[in-house]
């Protein structure tokens, strides 16, 4: 049986931590890991890229949509997480192909994000870094995996599957 399409959605202010060597290559290590089993349809990351302009240019070799999130006032550290939950929901109604969702994120704050996505009998699969992952997170996944292991930096692979 073919996997069905996915949605690569990644929380690019969160896993910045993560990135070891080229961002490019990680990218395309990861998406050549055991966790895509099928096309990936969407791929999308959320930052104030403002923040981050040393990434711009490398992502733009890929096929990820830079997705603009500005953050301003008191909710500055939120705006990539709501615009990223947004367009989860969103993609439920209007790809409804889409039977999984990858989500680049360590961030418990998208632990209800998951509980609808799968209410809505979509299929979860969280990555974020080793020891800031939110055990939230990674619990209420379908299944979560450490981001230094699906690209290679780390000799032992570890799978913590729901």
């Amino acid at each position: 049986m073919e996997a069905p399409p996915a949605a690569l959605l990644i929380d690019f202010e969160n896993v910045t931590v993560g990135v070891r060597s080229s961002l490019t290559d990680e990218l395309s290590r990861l998406l050549k890991s055991e966790i895509v089993r099928g096309e990936v349809a969407v791929q999308r990351a959320y930052a104030d890229w403002r923040r981050f302009p040393q990434f711009i240019g490398p992502l733009a070799e890929t096929p990820v949509e830079l997705v603009f999130a500005p953050s301003y006032g008191s909710a500055n550290r939120h705006a990539s997480i709501m615009r990223l939950a947004t367009d989860a929901l969103e993609l439920v109604f209007t790809r409804p192909e889409l039977g999984v969702f990858i989500l680049l994120s360590g961030n418990s704050e998208l632990s209800t994000l998951v509980f609808k996505l799968k209410e809505h009998g979509k299929r979860v699969i969280g990555v974020g870094n080793r020891g800031s992952a939110s055990t939230l997170l990674r619990e209420s996944c379908d299944e979560y995996y450490l981001y230094d292991d699906l690209i290679g930096l780390d000799s032992q692979n570890s799978l913590e599957s729901r």
